[in-house]
């Protein structure tokens, strides 16, 4: 009876824990790249975390000193009016895990995705399924997505 009872409980913790992942609210993504920063240091690298305040934000410019680029951050958002300083300040959070003194923001993309199905069974739109002449039922769905993207950078100087 235990040895039942123990994998029922562990079958719930499995589904549990599935559950909740499938819940988790999206998060920052983040993408390192390889560039090479000059001489001496052959790729530019991560350095030990920062305080989220001191990660500059550029919109509309780049910053006037050198830098060289850690890697982008992106974040999918689903909704139709996301709310792009909460989207910046994740970007400022994560940057500043990295160690990256500025983020640039780079133009967002935006997706659609589409889907439609027919079941296949007979259904008219007055009477319902079974009657008429119709050629199946057909279903979908349409959601547009917003691909927030950024880059991660560290000034020169101070490395």
């Amino acid at each position: 009876m235990t040895t039942l009872r123990n994998r029922l409980l562990a079958l719930s913790l499995i589904v549990g824990s599935l559950f909740l992942a499938a819940c988790q609210p999206p998060q920052v993504q983040y993408y390192p790249l390889n560039n090479p920063v000059g001489t001496g240091t052959p790729t530019a690298a991560p350095s030990a975390p920062i305080d989220p305040a001191d990660v500059v934000i550029y919109v509309a410019k780049q910053p006037a000193q050198p830098y060289h680029e850690l890697g982008i951050m992106t974040y999918t958002s689903a909704s139709s009016q996301p709310n792009e300083g909460n989207i910046y300040q994740m970007f400022r959070v994560k940057a500043a895990e990295l160690g990256a003194d500025a983020v640039i923001v780079l133009p967002s993309r935006e997706q659609n995705e589409s889907f439609w199905q027919t079941t296949g069974y007979p259904y008219d739109w007055y009477y319902g399924y079974g009657y008429g002449g119709g050629v199946g039922y057909s279903s979908g769905y349409s959601t547009d997505y917003t691909t927030f993207r950024a880059l991660a950078i560290q000034y020169t100087h101070n490395k």
